[in-house]
């Protein structure tokens, strides 16, 4: 009966999901104040700087930025719904994205 009882208590507890939303486009502009320690980039597309959290993400995007390749950005924060508007300037990217 204590395995039935909890199996119904596992099944009715709800699983979260992340949005996954995607922003593609080309880094049209990078910033660096001298007060904060990484870069941020602005990608065609999408309304809203993105902060760079890591060194080989700030080298990936430079790379990025002076080939004007396309990157795709995989956001996977659940109150991120939108490229355009969907977060605040300089917020720290969580996800993971690439250089198409």
């Amino acid at each position: 009966m204590k395995k039935i009882t909890l199996i119904a208590v596992a099944m009715s507890i709800p699983f979260v999901s992340f949005a996954d939303v995607q922003c593609s486009g080309t880094i049209s502009k990078v910033y660096k104040a001298s007060g904060t320690p990484t870069l941020s980039v602005l990608v065609s597309g999408a309304s809203r700087w993105i902060n760079l959290p890591t060194l080989s993400d700030e080298s990936m995007a430079l790379t990025a930025y002076a080939a004007n390749k396309q990157v795709t950005f995989n956001w996977v924060a659940a109150d991120i719904i939108s490229c355009t508007d969907g977060w605040l300037d300089h917020r720290a990217f969580t996800g993971s994205w690439t250089i198409n």
